[in-house]
This record gives structure tokens, sequence and C-alpha cells, in this order.
């Protein structure tokens, strides 16, 4: 990050998703990210949480009875 940047770095990156945009229908890209997210919350076990999904250890910790 010391170097000065030139527009050279990020142009193959930036033409990817300039395509990637005009490709892609909208409305499923939605849905995708709206499934997945639903899916990493409450299906998606971590080690980091002793083997519970986000929202288990979320209700855990606002109802520690």
């Amino acid at each position: 990050m010391s170097r000065k940047r030139n527009y050279q770095d990020n142009a193959l990156i930036e033409s990817f998703f300039r395509h990637l945009k005009d490709n892609i229908d909208i409305k499923s890209c939605e849905t995708f990210v709206e499934n997945y997210i639903f899916y990493y919350n409450n299906n998606h076990y971590k080690w980091s949480l002793n083997k519970m999904t986000p929202a288990q250890c979320r209700c855990l910790l606002l109802n520690p009875s």
C-alpha cells in the first residue's frame, strides 16, 4: 500500500464485475443472498461457537437461563 496506485491495478477485476453486472439477473441474486444469509444464521454450525449456529448463540446470550 505504500506505492503509488495506477489505474491498471484494478482493471481486470473492475472489468470482470462490469461484465458480471451486465449479464446477471438481479432478482435471482437478491433471493440467493437472502437464502444464504438465512442458511448461515440458522443452519451453519460453527466450531468457534461450540458447534452452534449464530442464531442459537445469539438466543443463548440473550436468554442465559
